[in-house]
């Protein structure tokens, strides 16, 4: 059964249908529509307002429905420090200014985070995945956590957003050091894809 994913990632649709393959689900971009529908995804795109990551995946899934006329998935993602009252949250992409930087972002999270002891130095990255089907009013929501601290200098491999200075609770690696699968074992986005994953394949509607 195909999903429409509202992104303009193309890694992000590659690594949610890498997550589902073989389950008979599979998940579609923007240039997977017809040259319409592209248009009009293209020049209508809604702002990412929400004060929360369930309101921003919400704001995406519905308007990603209207355009795709199928079932659709979307995504938001943030990243809590504890320590500096939850920053950069929502804002995790552009936490540097705009456009969005990778490594200023790292730099500013761990320059503020100078002095903090080991023990203080705790995050947690969290995704919400909503869903939203043709015709209906509500949008379905599925969470995901992960738990962790922060690093002072940051490691090799992926270098994709925190990643690099991100060690997950019970581990030693980053999750830039981590073999995909396994990341995608214990990572937010992996646990929020279980959960829908676990939706999808017990829903009458979808089998």
């Amino acid at each position: 059964m195909p999903f429409f994913l509202y992104t303009g990632n193309a890694d992000k649709i590659d690594e949610f249908n890498h997550f589902f393959e073989g389950s008979g689900f599979y998940f579609l971009g923007l240039k997977d529509l017809n040259p319409i529908m592209q248009k009009a995804a293209k020049f209508n795109e809604p702002p990412e307002n929400g004060a929360t990551l369930s309101a921003n995946s919400v704001i995406k899934s519905s308007y990603g429905v209207g355009v795709s006329k199928i079932a659709t998935v979307a995504d938001d993602t943030g990243f809590f420090v504890d320590r500096l009252n939850g920053e950069p949250g929502i804002y995790a992409g552009r936490y540097a200014g705009e456009p969005c930087d990778y490594e200023a972002n790292r730099r500013l999270v761990v320059k503020n985070l100078e002095g903090c002891p080991d023990s203080e130095r705790t995050a947690a990255f969290r995704c919400v995945i909503t869903l939203r089907m043709p015709g209906s009013r509500e949008a379905l929501e599925f969470m995901g956590e992960s738990r962790g601290s922060i690093l002072k200098e940051k490691r090799p491999g992926n270098q994709f957003g925190y990643d690099p200075i991100f060690v997950p609770e019970g581990y030693q690696q980053a999750f830039s050091e981590m073999p995909l699968e396994l990341k995608n074992n214990i990572s937010h986005r992996g646990r929020a894809f279980q959960k829908l994953y676990d939706f999808l394949k017990e829903s009458v509607e979808f089998s």
